[in-house]
């Protein structure tokens, strides 16, 4: 199931532990997207270096995720870095498990789906455009030049994004990776 990581460590770890270590990820997320902009990849590298979980490759393959996929406002590339995270830590690794019947694939997708359900609960949408509007007062199409010149040129707006968004969802990735395994049982499909 989990790979070489500290995920291990972090489940049996005292629960002021693992709180201490949500605040500490959601802190270099924040830093990250201040510092090299791109809330997936900024999410994706403080839980990467805290839990060593990943590699480049996985870091890499995170740069057309933000401002929700491209730049087109959808799905929230922090969201996903997390999701990518459970996948990384949980999914299945071999192509004997490709298949709904592998428990790896269920547990992984378990944990996507609550923190899905974490992050529309905190958000109250799961698109990018909805999210900024709500925490900044505006989306910006930053497919656009015009607009995503103006994201970039106002400090305040960009770092309010970073300090929630990117934050509260490498928090709520951190907290899902370390929770106890859901019950998938019902999810199991017979192999036939």
């Amino acid at each position: 199931m989990a790979k070489k990581n500290l995920i291990e460590k972090y489940k049996k770890a005292s629960p002021e532990e693992r709180r201490m270590l949500a605040e500490k990820v959601g802190e270099a997320a924040c830093n990250y997207e201040i510092k090299i902009r791109g809330c997936a990849q900024s999410v994706l590298a403080a839980i990467q270096e805290n839990l060593e979980l990943g590699n480049i490759d996985v870091y890499k393959s995170a740069s057309g995720l933000a401002a929700g996929v491209a730049g087109n406002g959808e799905i929230c590339g922090a969201l996903l870095s997390g999701i990518l995270c459970i996948g990384v830590a949980y999914g299945r690794d071999n192509t004997e498990e490709f298949t709904r019947t592998s428990k790896t694939y269920q547990l992984a997708r378990a944990r996507a789906g609550i923190l899905t359900d974490k992050f529309r609960k905190e958000f109250g949408s799961l698109r990018c455009n909805e999210v900024l509007s709500k925490i900044v007062g505006r989306s910006f199409n930053m497919r656009d030049p015009e607009d995503y010149k103006l994201s970039g040129s106002i400090p305040e707006i960009h770092d309010k994004a970073a300090n929630v968004t990117c934050r509260r969802t490498a928090i709520m990735a951190i907290e899902t990776l370390l929770e106890d395994d859901p019950n998938v049982d019902s999810m199991m499909e017979v192999k036939k």
